[in-house]
């Protein structure tokens, strides 16, 4: 980015790669990689940043774990 943001949310919609692969619309072969990238660059920036879930039973709610490993990667600003 050129410049940061002035807030920044960021979509995690699987707990793991093969969930991730099965649920989402990839647009990219290397999408899982881009957004737990995405998540460990979150600290460094100076702006709000939230990490959005959705979850919907019998689709993506296979590992609760795992979801807190990707917000613990992320460390997201707490209000």
């Amino acid at each position: 980015m050129k410049e940061e943001p002035t807030q920044l949310y960021v979509s995690v919609c699987a707990p793991d790669e093969a969930t991730f692969k099965r649920v989402c619309c990839l647009q990219t072969e290397k999408a899982w990689e881009k957004l737990n990238e995405t998540l460990s660059l979150l600290q460094s920036l100076k702006c709000p940043n939230v990490i959005r879930m959705t979850l919907a039973r019998d689709v993506n709610m296979n590992s609760f774990e795992g979801y807190a490993e990707l917000v613990e990667r992320g460390q997201p600003d707490v209000h």
